[in-house]
């Protein structure tokens, strides 16, 4: 294994670190997993780095997509109104583009009722008895008996218990306490009648009564029972504030701040995706290297489409012939820069040859754009995630390799350590081995042999 071991330092001592040794042992005949580990370590950084495109990529996908929605962003409407007190709109998804004249007569209303005598309090009991009678549009008459509920807050409380489309309200102040009774709903379907008997309790006097809208748009007369007017022109959806003599035009716009949004989107999106790319072959020279991914031939190729997909472009519609005339135009680094004013003049000025430019069934550049990005993204065969799976599968046989390595160093090391230990143990008994055999010798008769003399043997 490479290691020296000084045999007379270790008789010397009388025995030794059997961990240290082990460890010392062991360190020599772990190159191999060290080299593993690193090749784990870059496999990692490869997958982490493909992770990040992969998500910058399905972000520019989303974006074409958005750009290449009918229903999208270029469906987008907006509305302005030349008098906002009298009439304001909204508009849906794809509604038919120009200006409509509204004129509103009257707006529709809600019947409403006030007693006529004041009390002290919704509490105070009333005189007089009677009935009240009520009756909303053509439903049925319902009548209350004022002598059983005999006070505001009763009458209110039964009235309310009906749900025939009334609210019935003690309203208090400084002179004391009135009963208000109002329609849920405006219209003339809506209207409320309202009585008592000759003598009752109580009397009310009526502020409105339910009636209709009467407006026209473009000249031609409608009604509505409510002051929300829907489903006149598809998509657009009409809100009844005010009357006026003057008719209101009220225009129907694309949503231009939409569709910027949009390309802006696309743009920086674009921009993040080429830099990530980038700086994959940057040389950084502070690390001597380039990024995890720059020795990955599909990147370079993912790089070439991005770029042939922007450049190459030659779609064009009217006044757009390319992505120049929105303001769009290509760094030396592959990255895009958007000119807003230009954007948005072209947007003004000419938003239909935009949205065919983008959108066009044959050749939009949107539709190009999305369809590449759609075969790149692919879950199941999109080369990053084809590529990932190699890289999974490298990352899996090297944590297997490291695993069973590590496994096979855990036995040998045991092994070592029994055998060093026997050893040591060995080395330590050596001293006393030593003690017992001087003692052995010293206990030993000495034969001494006198020259010219009988032999005699002397035990001392």
């Amino acid at each position: 294994m490479g290691i020296t071991v000084n045999t007379s330092a270790l008789l010397s001592s009388g025995g030794f670190d059997v961990q240290s040794l082990v460890d010392a042992m062991i360190q020599a005949d772990e190159a191999p997993e060290q080299v593993w580990q690193n090749q784990l370590q870059a496999a990692q950084s490869q997958a982490s780095a493909l992770q990040s495109l992969s998500t910058d990529l399905s972000n520019l996908s989303n974006d074409a997509d958005a750009l290449n929605d009918y229903t999208g962003a270029f469906a987008s409407r907006s509305v302005n109104s030349s008098d906002s007190s009298v009439v304001s709109a909204t508009a849906g998804t794809g509604a038919t583009l120009g200006t409509h004249t509204v004129t509103v007569t009257n707006l529709a209303s809600k019947a409403s009722y006030y007693s006529n005598t004041n009390v002290a309090s919704g509490g105070t009991a009333l005189t007089g008895g009677g009935t009240l009678s009520i009756k909303v549009g053509s439903g049925q008459t319902q009548t209350i008996d004022l002598g059983t509920y005999n006070t505001l807050n009763k009458v209110a409380a039964q009235i309310n218990k009906l749900s025939i489309g009334v609210t019935a309200s003690v309203i208090n102040d400084s002179s004391g306490a009135v009963l208000s009774v109002v329609g849920n709903n405006t219209g003339t379907a809506n209207d409320v009648g309202l009585s008592t008997t000759a003598g009752a309790a109580l009397s009310f006097t009526q502020t409105s009564s339910g009636k209709d809208a009467n407006y026209s748009i473009d000249g031609i007369p409608l009604t509505s029972a409510t002051n929300t007017v829907s489903g006149i022109i598809s998509n657009v959806s009409f809100q009844l504030l005010g009357t006026s003599s003057n008719p209101v035009d009220v225009s129907v716009n694309a949503n231009t701040d939409a569709a910027s949004q949009a390309i802006s989107n696309f743009v920086n999106d674009y921009n993040t995706l080429i830099s990530a790319i980038n700086s994959q072959f940057t040389f950084d020279t502070s690390t001597n290297s380039a990024g995890p991914l720059a020795g990955d031939t599909m990147v370079r190729q993912l790089q070439e489409q991005m770029l042939g997909a922007i450049s190459g472009s030659t779609s064009s519609s009217g006044s757009i012939t390319g992505l120049s005339s929105l303001g769009i135009a290509m760094n030396d680094d592959g990255t895009l820069s958007l000119d807003s004013s230009t954007l948005n003049n072209a947007l003004n000025s000419n938003f239909s040859d935009v949205q065919t430019f983008l959108q066009n069934t044959n050749n939009g550049f949107a539709l190009n754009v999305s369809n590449l990005l759609t075969n790149l993204t692919d879950p199941a065969n999109g080369p990053i995630v084809v590529d990932l799976k190699g890289i999974n599968a490298t990352e899996s046989s090297l944590n297997d390799s490291i695993n069973n390595f590590n496994a096979n160093m855990a036995i040998l090391r045991q092994q070592l350590v029994d055998q060093l230990t026997r050893a040591s143990n060995a080395l330590q008994e050596l001293p006393l081995q030593e003690e017992q055999i001087a003692a052995d010798l010293g206990q030993m008769p000495t034969i001494s042999n006198s020259s010219g003399s009988n032999s005699s043997n002397t035990v001392g």
